[in-house]
């Protein structure tokens, strides 16, 4: 077991308790269901478990969410993951929803490492979604079609959204730092039929020109039928429609939606591509809108006209959590660029200056934070903010206590745990319990959270697998290219039986928290940012001088560093050279995230009796533990060159 903290870090006033959009959430349940929950989050979870339907149905109604149809029945059981579809018979759309508060409501505000920008109001957003929703027509884009983007976060990325989604279209997206293998491991899988583009953006006070890329990215995409450049940086006679030309010239008139079965295709958001090509996760709209708007209000108080911020690029599903704020009336702020450009105490001022209500920032930035022990309250003291979301990756218990120790002793500070598999989480923070250092509050409302012990029973107390024992409406509806369903049915219900399992290594507490202890597959995780180790191999093998390698992540400083090992053909050397060739590569083609900290010489490499490289051996070795299953390696004595680095004791 875990040691815990038995004193809470903060707790909630009762003026909090009584003001929290969840007890007003709760005292509809009761007066409905005859019941009385007594602020006791414990008893509101559970009944929201035991009671799956009753609880979508009074999220629908509580939220004033607008369909058609009937919302009866709220389930039915399928044989096929994830078992279960939601609201059969109601039609729905998630743009619809984003945009159906007054015109005079501010709805984006954009901003970056230079400060404020541009503010868009909810009038202003709808005809910008207009104007884009119309040239997609005339393009022939309709429901089921896909569209993309490469994109810094930004409101036409917001606008170009949501009008694809308001026709029915998908939407993927990546950010602009990733290189054109990257980027077309993702997109080539969805066929886009139009793909959005910037030629430059900015990070850390520097600026990128990527059009040569995406040049390449856009004739790599046979189904493409319009590339659509957005700003500057490109170069005469590229090919592409500029932004201006592609667009009617109407700016006045109001978008359209489409209601569209629950479960019908919104979002497609990939995975780190560890053991090969990403998977293509498909999340529906209804599913998305009803999950995300749940954790806004009831878990995060998010209310209307609130201002939300979690810097994100449009590679990461915080920005699809963020920007669905907009569905409680929100305004959403859009950080595009560094957090600690120029330095940490900017992100801090750019909140107090807009007056942030709820404001996300990775915990590896916070870590960082509180290494150097900057006094946020005593230089940039935040009246306004209410929550702040610590994402990305675990926050340490001595995360917990910088945070009120020198940012703000009232806050409400909440961590979660889910991802791109879910676009949500399992685990979330809620204003009925107290914080508790190291961990997260407790499990989300309607998520059948357990941790289970290697033969398949609960336990508390003790490391074991995450897993959610019923279906939940942010389920994937699917993954594209899936024929029969098996590659998602394997990648969450192999574990245990009609059981999604989630692959991280957890832990109950007797606070009725979560603490994440790590992932158990070896997806890396450096700064919050899932990566997988197959994108770095496909990139390091295209040199010749490399025979074999294989990547690890390093936990150091509440972060994990990425280390390479590379096996050299006869005759070669680690040179300087080498390594920038290899950083470059992988920069390139892959993103910064996937440049190793430590590129190391080794002379073999231990691998499975099938031939595969023994990742999860190498990992345990330079994070100070002994691998089990020795006896499963073909080559044991390779072990001896991963033992006791000295690089990496720095």
């Amino acid at each position: 077991m875990t040691a815990t903290s038995t004193l809470p870090l903060w707790s909630p006033s009762k003026d909090d308790i009584a003001l929290a959009k969840l007890s007003s959430f709760a005292k509809g349940i009761e007066a409905t269901h005859k019941l009385s929950f007594n602020h006791d989050f414990r008893a509101l979870h559970q009944w929201s478990i035991q009671n799956p339907e009753a609880f979508w149905t009074e999220c629908i109604s509580a939220f004033g969410l607008v369909y058609d149809g009937d919302i009866h029945p709220a389930r039915i059981n399928t044989e096929q993951a994830p078992f279960a579809r939601w609201f059969p018979q109601l039609n729905i759309n998630y743009a619809e929803n984003m945009l159906r508060w007054p015109g005079h409501w501010t709805a984006l505000i954009e901003a970056g490492e230079e400060g404020e920008g541009r503010h868009w109001s909810f009038s202003e957003l709808r005809c910008r979604v207009s104007q884009h929703q119309r040239a997609l027509r005339e393009l022939g884009v309709s429901a089921g079609d896909c569209v993309a983007g490469v994109l810094p976060n930004a409101g036409e990325a917001v606008a170009i959204m949501l009008a694809a989604a308001s026709i029915g279209a998908s939407w993927a997206s990546v950010s602009p730092d990733f290189g054109v293998a990257a980027a077309l491991d993702r997109l080539g899988q969805v066929n886009p039929c139009v793909l959005y583009s910037v030629a430059e953006y900015r990070f850390n006070g520097k600026s990128y020109n990527v059009a040569a890329n995406i040049d390449k990215i856009a004739a790599d995409l046979p189904s493409l039928k319009r590339l659509v450049k957005i700003g500057g940086g490109w170069p005469e006679g590229s090919v592409g429609v500029h932004l201006e030309d592609a667009l009617p010239s109407d700016n006045t008139q109001q978008p359209d939606f489409i209601r569209l079965p629950f479960h019908h295709p919104l979002f497609v958001l990939f995975t780190s591509g560890t053991t090969g090509a990403p998977k293509c996760i498909v999340h529906g709209h209804g599913g998305t809108l009803i999950q995300l708007t749940k954790e806004h209000q009831l878990h995060c108080d998010i209310s209307a006209q609130q201002r939300v911020i979690f810097p994100s690029t449009l590679g990461w599903m915080m920005w699809n959590w963020s920007i669905s704020a907009l569905a409680s009336g929100a305004t959403v702020i859009l950080y595009d660029g560094s957090v600690v450009a120029p330095d940490e105490l900017s992100i801090f001022r750019l909140a107090q200056q807009l007056r942030v209500n709820t404001l996300g920032l990775p915990s590896a930035f916070l870590e960082r934070c509180g290494q150097k022990q900057i006094d946020i309250k005593g230089q940039v003291p935040l009246k306004d903010l209410k929550l702040i979301f610590a994402g990305g990756s675990v926050l340490s218990p001595e995360g917990f206590e910088y945070v009120y120790e020198h940012v703000s002793p009232q806050v409400h500070l909440t961590t979660g745990s889910g991802g791109t598999d879910i676009v949500s989480c399992f685990m979330l923070g809620n204003k009925w319990q107290s914080v508790y250092a190291g961990e997260m509050q407790g499990p989300a409302l309607g998520m059948d959270v357990q941790i289970f012990n290697e033969d398949g029973n609960p336990v508390i107390g003790e490391r074991g697998e995450l897993v959610c024992c019923a279906p939940a409406p942010s389920m994937p509806v699917r993954f594209a290219n899936d024929p029969g369903n098996k590659r998602f049915t394997k990648s969450y219900f192999a574990g245990f039986p009609d059981v999604w399992t989630h692959g991280d290594f957890a832990e109950e507490t007797l606070n009725g928290g979560f603490i994440i202890h790590g992932r158990s597959d070896s997806v890396l995780n450096p700064g919050g940012v899932r990566i997988g180790t197959a994108e770095i191999y496909r990139q390091v093998q295209k040199i010749e001088c490399i025979e074999n390698c294989v990547v690890a992540g390093q936990q150091y400083d509440n972060d994990v560093r990425v280390v390479l090992f590379v096996v050299l053909a006869q005759g070669q050397q680690l040179s300087d050279e080498l390594c920038a060739e290899i950083r470059q590569l992988l920069r390139e083609n892959a993103s910064p995230r996937h440049v190793p900290k430590f590129i190391i010489a080794v002379d073999d490499i231990p691998k499975t009796r099938s031939g595969k490289n023994a990742e999860t051996a190498v990992s345990a070795l330079i994070n100070g533990r002994e691998p089990s299953q020795i006896h499963a390696l073909a080559n044991p004595e390779s072990l001896e060159h991963f033992r006791n680095r000295a690089e990496l004791a720095k």
